[in-house]
């Protein structure tokens, strides 16, 4: 599943222009550190809140735990 289907999926009480275009930065934002984040995740075996945590920290990117975790099953 794409990061901006998952993200308008899982916000089904967001407005639709609103959602959508949140789900453009989403997943700009994703695309830009999906690098970093599968590292940090998947490599490094690092627990997701620590992800996040380094995430926002270091790069500014905030993002709900279904939000960095839901791409990474896939």
């Amino acid at each position: 599943m794409a990061v901006a289907s998952y993200i308008t999926k899982h916000n089904p009480g967001a407005n639709s222009t609103t959602s959508n275009a949140s789900s453009t930065t989403m997943t700009k934002q994703w695309d830009e550190y999906r690098h970093i984040i599968l590292s940090l995740y998947k490599e490094q075996n690092k627990p997701l809140h620590e992800v996040q945590r380094f995430m926002e920290e270091e790069h500014g990117f905030k993002a709900s735990p279904s939000t960095v975790k839901g791409p990474l099953r896939h």
